[in-house]
């Protein structure tokens, strides 16, 4: 006997439904759509730092699968680096699937040591439960002039004698001081002059012989004032001014 198109129809709606049936309980071996965190880059550098500066630069991360993603925490990998790297944003949190945060990185050197680390991202992600995200920079340093006077005061010095007094200066920075130019503003009116000029000379960071002796021989009666300028490649302090003061005096 052969059936029906009806009859045939109906049987193979409900085989296909009892098959749904079967396979819709709990244990029907299907797995729940999972969360997959993707991030923005693997490297973050920020190349040259000057000490004590501020450099910023982001990163992102999103959940790039089906599920929702739990993120548990967002660290630097060691902690000896916390007074250098600061992070905002992130942090606990559940991302829908396609959502994303953005993380604002921060470095503030406060030593010339290499202050490179790795930032750790941790979630449920079966894949990759720790991401990490390595943080580079090359921290430069700062030179720093510093003089032990910045007035030298010759008093009264008899006509056709002379006086010499020394300055010192010091680096008290963290690179290299270059001592670029030593001069007088007005040429040294004619009586003051350098017996020692340390003009071309370096200093390294702490050092403190930076010697400069200036020589007063006046050849009238009378006070002259002179400013001596030392050049050096001090960021904060390229031009220092040094007063000089002095009056010849009768033999």
């Amino acid at each position: 006997m052969r059936l029906a198109p009806s009859a045939l129809l109906l049987g193979t709606l409900i085989s296909v439904n009892g098959c749904k049936g079967a396979s819709s309980g709990e244990d029907s071996g299907v797995d729940a759509a999972l969360g997959a965190l993707t991030v923005s880059g693997t490297t973050l550098d920020f190349g040259q730092v000057t000490l004590h500066d501020t450099s910023t630069r982001t990163l992102s991360y999103f959940n790039g699968g089906a599920g929702p993603l739990t993120i548990f925490d967002v660290q630097l990998d060691d902690d000896s680096m916390r007074p250098h790297w600061s992070v905002v944003g992130g942090g606990p949190s559940t991302l829908e699937s396609g959502v994303g945060v953005e993380l604002t990185i921060l470095l503030t050197p406060r030593t010339v040591a290499d202050p490179s680390t790795k930032l750790v991202i941790l979630s449920d992600d079966p894949d990759a439960p720790r991401a990490e995200v390595s943080l580079r920079a090359e921290v430069v340093g700062v030179p720093q002039l510093r003089v032990d006077a910045e007035l030298l005061d010759f008093g009264a010095v008899s006509l056709g004698a002379s006086a010499e007094l020394d300055i010192m200066l010091a680096n008290t920075g963290s690179d290299t001081l270059q001592i670029q130019t030593v001069g007088f503003q007005s040429g040294g009116q004619g009586v003051f002059s350098l017996s020692v000029n340390p003009t071309g000379s370096t200093l390294a960071p702490g050092a403190q012989n930076g010697l400069i002796t200036v020589k007063f021989a006046p050849t009238g009666a009378g006070s002259v004032n002179e400013r001596l300028i030392v050049s050096t490649n001090d960021p904060e302090t390229p031009e220092l001014g040094i007063v000089l003061m002095g009056a010849g005096s009768p033999p």
